[in-house]
């Protein structure tokens, strides 16, 4: 890509902003935009500068948000290089008390023609946090499972213990999807460019099935509109 992965374009604008402006429809007035020192110059809009790695270890991609964490209510961390359906956002604005949310696609996509599973966003609660930080500080270096499934499998193994937050995977298998590699964009674009082709097709041959089933009952339609109006006045 010629450009940071948060930056390709979708329907004309950079996938981070159609991200924010979706989001901001829904609602939602508290973003941060988080960008390592050397991407801001990438970025349109007000980012907030930070280390990616202030502990040198997987869970950096959730530690070096901490300080953003809401204090008093519910975060969201959704990750800049993702497409997000408009399921996928308000299902990440869905809040559940003492329940850590992971947004995601737990195989194949059916859509985009990735062929794993991926962790789109992660929600929770202020009352949460320490055991986010427990759970964080338990992370490794170099770990062969991404840090987002990590974080999902320690969670999980606990779930049922007394104490413990509540656990629920929200399966989203449509147009979501993690611009990991520059094929990954390709392949997304190629396929949601067919299916707003096929969408179009489709308009328009309903739109000439419509066209000719008027022509024919156009006289009937007419007379049976007089006669509505004439019975409702």
């Amino acid at each position: 890509m010629k450009v940071p992965k948060f930056m390709v374009p979708i329907d004309g604008v950079p996938l981070v902003e159609n991200t924010i402006a979706r989001l901001r429809k829904l609602g939602v007035q508290s973003i941060e935009l988080l960008v390592r020192r050397d991407d801001l110059t990438a970025v349109m809009q007000n980012a907030v500068a930070i280390d990616p790695n202030p502990t040198n270890s997987d869970a950096d991609k959730f530690l070096s948000s901490r300080d953003l964490w809401n204090a008093d209510g519910q975060t969201v961390l959704a990750f800049a290089d993702v497409y997000y359906s408009d399921c996928a956002l308000n299902e990440m604005l869905v809040c559940v008390p003492n329940t850590i949310r992971f947004l995601g696609r737990n195989r194949e996509s059916s859509f985009t023609g990735c062929d794993h599973g991926e962790i789109f966003a992660v929600s929770f609660t202020s009352e949460n946090h320490n055991e986010l930080d427990q759970v964080l500080r338990t992370f490794g270096t170099g770990q062969s499972r991404p840090s987002g499934w990590q974080l999902y499998r320690k969670f999980l193994a606990t779930a049922a213990l007394p104490g413990k937050p509540n656990v629920s995977f929200v399966h989203i298998d449509d147009f979501t999807e993690d611009f990991d590699l520059p094929r990954d964009y390709k392949n997304w674009l190629a396929r949601w460019q067919d299916k707003a082709n096929a969408f179009v097709a489709k308009r328009r041959v309903k739109e000439h099935r419509n066209l000719i089933f008027g022509a024919i009952l156009g006289t009937v339609m007419t007379l049976i509109g007089v006669i509505i109006v004439n019975v409702l006045y």
